[in-house]
C-alpha cells in the first residue's frame, strides 16, 4: 500500500559578491551548509535546533530506528566552478520545506554572516540581498502533466545506500521515503509507507536510456576534523513514460535532492523532454 503524503516549501535565491577570490571545490553546498549552521548557532541557538538539525531523543517514537530525522532546508549551489573571482556574483538557493517556511522573513541577519572566510584559500564575499520564490504545494497524487521522453540528468553526485550502482527502482523508492519522511516530520503527514509497492511500480517504467559512472566526492568535515569521501554517481535515464503515480516524485526531485547530502546539494538532477 502507498500512503498518499503532501508538503510544500519556499525557495530563497541569496546572493552575494566576491570580495576575496580563491578556490573552493567544484560543490560548494557543503561549505555553506556550514556557515548556515555556524550563523544560527551563533545567533540564534533556537533557531539552530529548529531548522538545522534534526536530533531524535531515545523517547521519541522512532528514537530506536534513526539518531537523526532528515532537515527542512536544501541548500543548493548553481556555480560548479572550482574557484570564484572578485566580483563575482553567487547565487545561494535554500529551500524551507513545511513549517520552517515560517522563519523565512526573519533570517536576514541569518544571511549576511554568511559567506565570510570559507574554502582553504578563506574566501569572503559580501551580502547582497534575497529574492524570495512563492511557495509550492505538493502532493504525492496530485495529477501533474509531464511531456516525453523524459531524460533525468544528475547535476550533482547521487550519493546512493551503500555505494551501490544506481538503478530506477531505487530512484522511485529513495524519492518515495525522503518526501514520506519530509511530510511526516515537517507537515504533519503520516509515516512512510513500505518501500515496495514503489519499487513494484518503478519495474513499470519503459528505460529508452541511461548510463551512470562513479563520481567520489571528496569533503571536509568540521566536525570529525577529517575529509570524508562519498561514493557518488553521475549519469542520466531517458524514459518513454512514467505511470501517474511516480510523475509527482520526479517532479519533486530538481528542488529536494535525492540521496545522502541532499540537505546539501548532493543528488540535484534536471528535466528535460527530448531524445536519449
Amino acid at each position: 500500500m502507498r500512503v498518499p503524503f503532501s508538503l510544500s516549501w519556499q525557495s530563497l535565491r541569496l546572493h552575494y559578491r566576491v570580495e576575496t577570490p580563491g578556490w573552493v571545490g567544484r560543490y560548494k553546498g557543503s561549505a555553506w551548509r556550514g556557515m548556515w549552521g555556524h550563523a544560527l548557532r551563533n545567533l540564534q541557538l533556537s533557531w539552530y535546533y529548529e531548522l538545522f538539525e534534526n536530533k531524535l531523543s531515545p523517547q521519541h517514537p522512532l528514537g530506536r530506528r534513526m539518531r537523526q530525522g532528515p532537515v527542512p532546508y536544501v541548500i543548493h549551489v548553481p556555480d560548479q566552478d572550482e574557484r570564484v573571482h572578485q566580483g563575482q556574483e553567487l547565487e545561494i538557493q535554500l529551500t524551507l520545506i513545511g513549517r520552517a517556511q515560517a522563519r523565512a522573513g526573519d533570517l536576514e541577519p541569518i544571511f549576511q554572516r554568511m559567506g565570510t572566510d570559507w574554502g582553504p584559500s578563506r574566501v569572503r564575499t559580501r551580502w547582497l540581498g534575497v529574492e524570495t520564490d512563492p511557495v509550492v504545494h505538493w502532493h504525492s497524487e496530485a495529477p501533474l502533466p509531464l511531456s516525453f521522453p523524459l531524460r533525468v540528468d544528475f547535476e550533482t553526485p547521487w550519493v546512493t545506500r551503500g555505494g551501490a550502482r544506481p538503478t530506477v527502482d531505487e530512484l522511485v523508492a529513495t524519492a518515495a521515503e525522503r518526501l514520506g519522511w519530509l511530510s511526516y516530520f515537517f507537515a504533519d503527514g503520516s509515516m512512510p509507507g513500505a518501500a515496495q509497492p514503489w519499487r513494484e511500480l518503478a519495474g513499470e517504467i519503459p528505460v529508452l536510456a541511461g548510463d551512470f559512472a562513479p563520481q567520489p566526492e571528496t569533503r571536509f568535515s568540521a566536525r570529525q576534523h577529517r575529509k570524508m569521501v562519498l561514493p557518488g554517481w553521475l549519469g542520466n535515464w531517458t524514459f518513454a513514460s512514467l505511470p501517474p503515480e511516480i510523475v509527482p516524485l520526479i517532479l519533486a526531485l530538481p528542488v529536494l535532492g535525492i540521496g545522502k547530502g541532499a540537505a546539501w546539494g548532493m543528488g540535484q538532477l534536471r528535466l528535460s523532454v527530448g531524445s536519449p
